[in-house]
């Protein structure tokens, strides 16, 4: 009885407290998504693809819809930058959801976009993905090489 209250107040204490990783993803996510309602424009296809980052650990299906937004809105806009960050995030759904095929296809998508607008920043996370990938499909060394290139890009530009 002493134990189930004191595991109580542990759980009320994590969940009261603005600390607790949770709380401050849902509360990013929550500021974000009023946002979205703005014009369809490159602001709009990256504010889509924050959200997407802040809420596709929670709700993938969810997350998988904002994505596919950005990738719309991103292809009627002809604006590379946000169609390389709507594929990246629609990878890491399809790595979430055990769809290791597409999450490749969709992860080496994204990256051949960033390499070809020279997006580098982004290119770092891209590796990272991609490396999961491999990890999960059992292919270690070209997992543990393209690790390497993450850490790499993240160096340069993270």
């Amino acid at each position: 009885m002493v134990l189930q209250y004191f595991l109580g107040l542990l759980v009320f204490a994590v969940a009261a407290s603005g600390n607790s990783v949770w709380a401050q993803t849902q509360l990013r996510a929550d500021s974000l998504k009023v946002l979205l309602n703005r014009p369809d424009d490159s602001v709009r296809a990256d504010l889509l693809n924050q959200f997407v980052v802040e809420i596709r650990e929670g709700d993938n299906a969810s997350a998988l819809g904002w994505a596919t937004m950005a990738r719309d809105l991103s292809l009627k806009l002809g604006y590379k930058k946000g169609l390389a960050g709507a594929l990246a995030n629609m990878g890491w759904i399809s790595y979430r959801q055990g769809d290791f095929p597409s999450a490749l296809a969709l992860t080496t998508q994204s990256l051949a976009i960033s390499e070809s607008i020279k997006d580098y920043a982004d290119m770092g996370s891209g590796f990272n993905n991609l490396a999961s990938i491999y990890v999960e499909q059992q292919e270690y060394p070209t997992a543990l090489a393209t690790f390497k290139k993450a850490l790499v890009w993240g160096k340069i530009w993270g």
